[in-house]
């Protein structure tokens, strides 16, 4: 796994249910930098922004000189990963993923929490067809799919940290000295 000393600019990638935001948070505070959501960049009070504002938004996100920046949004990696210094793939198994994912949908159910951009957890947001505990496994194909291809075609390997497990992140955390 890459040593990095001090990153300006961090990439965190992962399907949903990985810790990406977590371990966002945590580098962001370690080596004091702004911390990027895509999810609350890509809803106003709510409402999804369509395609281009989205993008625009992304933009004008990413075009400062330091950031840590989290999302699974593939639209936006061409935007995002070549202005990274580093970019983290939280790559954990599906299983890992799944658990996750019910028990945050869950947790926000019966606290009648709020997803990051605000909106709130409901059965249905949850356990609906199209709801994230339901699209998890698809969510997670797709990032295995696409993310390689993706890396690959933006010439990016050499910036990429792929780790596959908790343990593999504490590690990473541990050899970086990242409290």
């Amino acid at each position: 796994m890459k040593d990095v000393k001090q990153p300006k600019r961090i990439a965190m990638i992962g399907a949903v249910g990985t810790g990406k935001t977590t371990l966002a948070r945590k580098l962001a505070k370690h080596y004091n930098l702004p911390h990027i959501e895509l999810e609350k960049l890509l809803f106003e009070n709510t409402i999804r922004k369509n395609e281009e504002e989205f993008r625009s938004k992304v933009k004008k996100a990413v075009s400062r000189s330091e950031w840590v920046c989290d999302g699974i949004f593939y639209n936006v990696a061409d935007i995002i990963w070549p202005r990274a210094d580093l970019i983290i793939w939280v790559d954990m198994p599906l299983g890992t993923t799944f658990k996750q994912s019910l028990r945050r949908s869950l947790h926000a159910i019966v606290t009648k929490g709020n997803k990051p951009a605000g909106q709130r957890e409901t059965l249905k947001t949850a356990f609906g067809s199209e709801g994230i505990v339901r699209m998890t496994p698809r969510i997670h194909k797709k990032v295995q799919e696409k993310y390689p291809a993706l890396i690959k075609q933006l010439g990016l390997e050499r910036r990429l940290v792929r780790l596959y497990s908790t343990k593999e992140v504490e590690d990473w955390l541990k050899q970086n000295a990242v409290k």
